[in-house]
């Protein structure tokens, strides 16, 4: 299972896009599921001091920061096909 974490504001833009992104990725691949945070919620504030994350939105893989701020379609998906694809199981 590949676990991801958004931690964003409630009103962000950006990080809306972003979430959008995240729910066609989860969609196409079943071990992808996602976790939204509401960046100013206890659980959010103390992963952004616990990751030192300065930028919105933040996003753990697997609880390890990927990203903070600004990242394209294309980088996401290309991590999370990378993480899906070393997964799968070898067939014999």
């Amino acid at each position: 299972m590949i676990k991801i974490t958004l931690i964003r504001p409630a009103e962000c833009h950006h990080s809306s896009a972003i979430k959008e992104i995240l729910e066609m990725l989860q969609a196409e691949h079943a071990t992808v599921a996602i976790e939204e945070i509401e960046a100013t919620s206890a659980h959010g504030m103390m992963l952004i001091d616990e990751h030192q994350i300065q930028g919105n939105p933040g996003i753990l893989i697997n609880d390890i920061l990927f990203s903070t701020g600004s990242i394209s379609k294309e980088q996401l998906q290309e991590h999370i096909e990378m993480l899906v694809h070393s997964i799968k199981p070898q067939s014999s």
